[in-house]
């Protein structure tokens, strides 16, 4: 579903019915409780969890790859930058490790920033994975001109055309 948000001057585009619609994070995007992300073969749920002292709990369950039913938990007052990627790569400081060699050596970057979890791909700098990092959009997201979607086996890239 596509609808244009002129406060933000942009298209939001939003799953509707399942049809499982991913937006490649070649920017920092916010994750939501109970949301989804994959890269490779690996499908990740993502659980929040947020208390009195604003402390906020990240849980991380692989639902489907190599790696599934393996759970991982971070704390924002804890790790605020969590790095995931390809197992025994001595030249990074991967938190989450798997061990594909699809996986890039950082995949992709989890951070917590102005009371937010956040995900990017690879570094979060200059360097972006091979494969690529989705976050499926289960509620409206803003898309950008050259925002790559994925919908049903079909891969898009969105273009601002400007009049």
């Amino acid at each position: 579903m596509l609808k244009y948000d002129e406060e933000n001057e942009a298209f939001k585009i939003r799953n509707y019915q399942g049809s499982g619609i991913y937006i490649k994070c070649e920017r920092s995007m916010i994750l939501r409780n109970n949301s989804f992300f994959y890269f490779c073969s690996n499908l990740i749920k993502v659980n929040i969890i947020s208390n009195e002292d604003n402390q906020s709990q990240i849980i991380l369950k692989v639902i489907h790859g190599v790696e599934k039913d393996k759970q991982y938990n971070f704390f924002s007052n804890n790790k605020s930058i969590i790095q995931i990627g390809r197992k025994k790569n001595i030249n990074y400081d991967i938190d989450i490790e798997f061990n594909e060699d699809n996986v890039s050596k950082i995949q992709t970057k989890i951070f917590y920033s102005n009371n937010n979890w956040n995900i990017i791909d690879g570094d979060g700098l200059e360097k972006k994975s091979r494969s690529g990092t989705w976050v499926l959009a289960d509620e409206y997201t803003i898309t950008w001109d050259g925002c790559i979607i994925f919908v049903e086996n079909n891969t898009f890239e969105i273009q601002y055309k400007h009049y």
